[in-house]
């Protein structure tokens, strides 16, 4: 079904609270928020002022020695195909990793964007996990792979009139960030891919596209689509997830390393304020 068919909501809260409450199908992508911020001028100030969780998937692996951007569109997103278990694996360890043989099948699939990330231009941030690259908004010089990338993120048949959009709204430069190369080939040894959740931030942050995002225990985040009906139920809220549910999680995971244990603890207990409070 096409979102303008829809009665297309926004709904704010943690991520797994709130994707609930959504048909999974009719969730937006990055480039068809950035048109709605544009087009639709009854809530445009709705939608400039809010940063959403999106319906792109990031999928990441090492191809022939190359770490790789998979990034899908709704119908192979992995983690909203997955969901709870991805979910709460992203909380735990902060990467989902799926079933290999089902990874490689959405990684083949027609509207799955690849991208080697060392073809990026990438800026190192502060850490090893992620960074970036920046361009400006109006008579930007994009490589080959950042093009692509940019046009996924903000609208390949309405780019230049989004970037002006930007631009009018005294946005100059805005960045797509991305996972740092030489984490993802540390993390998909051995055939493992790791998932991750899109977003895309508002003006009030220059607009930033991340396929990066794993502290989905924030509360400011919001999600557009069509809401399902009360009969189609809902899922547990994240407090109810078990101690025992937790372990198994990790246990999936196949961290075998203490450090990697430790490492994946250390980041249960920094985000467990937003996971767990009601």
């Amino acid at each position: 079904m096409s979102n303008d068919k829809l009665n297309l909501e926004i709904k704010t809260g943690q991520f797994k609270d709130i994707f609930t409450l959504f048909n999974p199908s009719t969730i937006q992508h990055s480039d068809e928020l950035t048109d709605a911020r544009r087009e639709e001028q009854d809530l445009k100030e709705e939608l400039r002022n809010t940063w959403f969780w999106t319906a792109d998937g990031p999928l990441y692996n090492t191809e022939n020695k190359e770490p790789t951007l998979y990034l899908t569109r709704l119908s192979n997103n992995l983690v909203f195909r997955h969901f709870p278990e991805s979910v709460d694996q992203i909380f735990c360890t902060g990467n989902y990793t799926p079933d290999p043989k089902e990874a490689k099948k959405v990684t083949e699939a027609e509207d799955t964007l690849v991208i080697p990330l060392r073809g990026l231009n990438f800026e190192k941030h502060d850490n090893n996990e992620f960074g970036y690259f920046k361009f400006p908004t109006l008579n930007h010089k994009l490589n080959k792979y950042q093009r692509r990338l940019v046009e996924r993120a903000f609208g390949q048949d309405n780019f230049e009139r989004n970037m002006k959009m930007l631009s009018d709204a005294d946005i100059k430069e805005t960045r797509i960030w991305i996972l740092n190369p030489n984490y993802v080939k540390e993390k998909t040894k051995k055939g493992v891919y790791i998932a991750r959740v899109a977003r895309l931030y508002d003006f009030a942050d220059d607009w930033w596209f991340y396929a990066d995002g794993r502290c989905l225990g924030d509360r400011s985040g919001s999600l557009r689509g069509g809401i399902k009906s009360v009969a189609e139920g809902s899922s547990k809220k994240i407090s109810e997830v078990s101690l025992d549910q937790r372990i198994k999680i990790l246990d999936e995971s196949k961290i075998k390393d203490p450090s990697e244990l430790r490492k994946a603890l250390e980041f249960y207990n920094h985000n467990k304020e937003f996971l767990f409070k009601q």
